[in-house]
């Protein structure tokens, strides 16, 4: 008969437990968190996000609107290029999209690992 392999047991850290003692955290890491406010596994456990965008709502891309609220789409990509700002040096990301018929383009900034993306 084979031997049964057991999980190994983890020690689950205390609400009191510094960010230092946690695996994984280096000092510089726990630096940031530091400067975040963030000191013990109860920080980090309360450290909620400032906003949430729900895009779980999905159009199709002829019924997007201008304006300030996020609005998620899925369409197909034709072309993506990469290409320096002139102004500020910032790595654009451009494509042109297509859903439908329905055609628009898109703007990242300073993401240029999307271009590999697939």
């Amino acid at each position: 008969m084979p031997a049964v392999s057991r999980p190994t047991p983890v020690a689950v850290p205390r609400p009191e437990t510094p960010v230092v003692e946690l695996a994984g955290v280096a000092r510089g890491k726990a630096a940031q968190l530091n400067r975040l406010g963030i000191h013990t596994v109860r920080d980090l456990l309360f450290h909620l996000p400032r906003r949430y965008e729900d895009t779980r709502e999905v159009h199709p891309l002829r019924d997007l609107r201008p304006g300030p609220e996020a609005q998620t789409v899925r369409a197909r990509v034709l072309h993506v290029s990469l290409r320096r700002s002139p102004r500020r040096g910032m790595m654009l990301v451009e494509a042109d999209l297509e859903d439908d018929g329905a055609r628009a383009s898109a703007i990242w900034f300073n993401q240029p690992f999307l271009v590999k993306q697939t």
